[in-house]
């Protein structure tokens, strides 16, 4: 993700990078990358999401730490779904060529799989792994 974004980055000191990198999540990415895709160069807009979701982020760790032991089992409420949801939904932006929406697929065509095959903790990661070799190989136009 870091890569993708480095040439928007380009111009700003090192130090400003390394704080624009401790804030990188993939939410922020997904936002980012739709944004300077889109012909934005403000990275202003980068900062405050990032930063924004940053400390949402540690404001709901620290909430779940007080209050999530009396929520029980969290699946009944569906929010084990969330994360799935979250990931889904950065794909689907993502999206912008049949190639992509290919490497979408059989990624998650394998993670479903290794799931399947009782490799849930691997599962994920495998996918995410092989997703640059399946971009390779169905790759339109000579670009990955």
């Amino acid at each position: 993700m870091a890569a993708a974004l480095r040439p928007y980055f380009a111009h700003v000191s090192i130090a400003r990078r390394l704080a624009a990198a401790f804030v990188l999540t993939d939410e922020a990415f997904a936002m980012a990358i739709g944004w300077f895709r889109r012909g934005r160069t403000e990275l202003s807009y980068y900062v405050t999401f990032a930063v924004a979701l940053y400390l949402g982020w540690i404001a709901a760790t620290i909430i779940g730490m007080v209050v999530g032991p009396s929520i029980g089992e969290p699946r009944r409420f569906g929010v084990d779904f969330a994360i799935t949801a979250t990931f889904t939904a950065i794909v689907v932006l993502g999206v912008r060529r049949r190639s992509d929406a290919v490497v979408a697929v059989v990624s998650a065509l394998i993670a479903a799989a290794l799931a399947y095959l009782g490799a849930s903790v691997v599962a994920v990661v495998t996918a995410g792994a092989l997703a640059p070799l399946i971009a390779v190989v169905v790759r339109e136009d000579g670009a990955a």
